[in-house]
């Protein structure tokens, strides 16, 4: 196997940028030159349905369980003993034959999740979003649960969503840098998505408090201008008179 570093030396386009992976092995079926980690009896979805044989047992909103079962995948996917068994968690014995590792940290899609999701009114960017399963996965690489692991292709969805935070971490995995701190001698990167639930009801406060000020500055504004005009005149006076009265003594 080789790090992260390495493949991207290797793969860097000298005057130009970007980077460019064939991962098919060049057979009749253009086969994905990894190993895979898909096993379909293993899957674990985003929702429960009382036919499923997955492993996932809870909806997004309630997803502890679904969310360990998904780390436990993970993991297993990365940290098992090598094996070429297509079959078998873990990364291959054989990286020639083999030269990439795929973990598969995303919700998986089987006919029942997409019944589901579908009658959630939902897609898998929602369920990505819904159950901060990117962050999860931050937080478990910077946890060092993969040291000694074996990673190389790193499957998420909605990478638009922590998607950077998740490349920082896996960047400074020790193992894959050269720098002497790595890993979780590293401060975690900011993770802030604040619900929508809050953004909606603070706007909402807001729009209402100028609403209001709006009504009360249309009915009592020229009120308060004359108010406040007439206590600028008043203290003005207060400070002549004193003015005077030290004057006279």
């Amino acid at each position: 196997g080789i790090t992260v570093a390495e493949a991207m030396e290797m793969a860097k386009i000298y005057g130009g940028g970007g980077y460019l992976l064939a991962l098919d092995r060049h057979d009749v079926y253009a086969s994905f030159c990894g190993k895979s980690n898909w096993i379909e009896d293993k899957l674990v979805t985003c929702y429960t349905t009382a036919t499923s044989t997955t492993t996932s047992t809870a909806l997004y909103k309630k997803g502890e369980r679904a969310i360990a079962s998904l780390k436990a995948y993970v993991l297993e996917s990365a940290n098992n003993q090598p094996t070429n068994d297509a079959s078998v968690l873990g990364p291959p014995a054989d990286w020639d034959a083999y030269p990439f590792n795929e973990i598969q940290a995303l919700w998986q899609q089987t006919v029942s999740s997409v019944v589901s999701g579908l009658a959630h009114v939902s897609s898998i960017l929602d369920d990505n979003a819904k159950s901060n399963i990117n962050r999860e996965m931050v937080l478990l690489v910077h946890s060092e649960a993969f040291v000694g692991g074996a990673l190389s292709l790193f499957a998420v969805d909605n990478v638009a969503r922590d998607g950077l935070t998740l490349l920082s971490v896996l960047r400074t995995q020790c193992g894959q840098t050269t720098i002497d701190v790595c890993g979780s001698q590293l401060s975690l990167p900011r993770i802030f998505h604040p619900p929508l639930s809050k953004i909606v009801y603070w706007s909402f406060l807001l729009l209402v408090g100028i609403v209001v000020l709006r009504g009360i500055w249309r009915s009592h504004g020229l009120d308060m201008l004359l108010w406040i005009q007439s206590f600028f005149k008043e203290n003005s006076s207060v400070s002549s008179s004193s003015s005077l009265s030290a004057d006279f003594y």
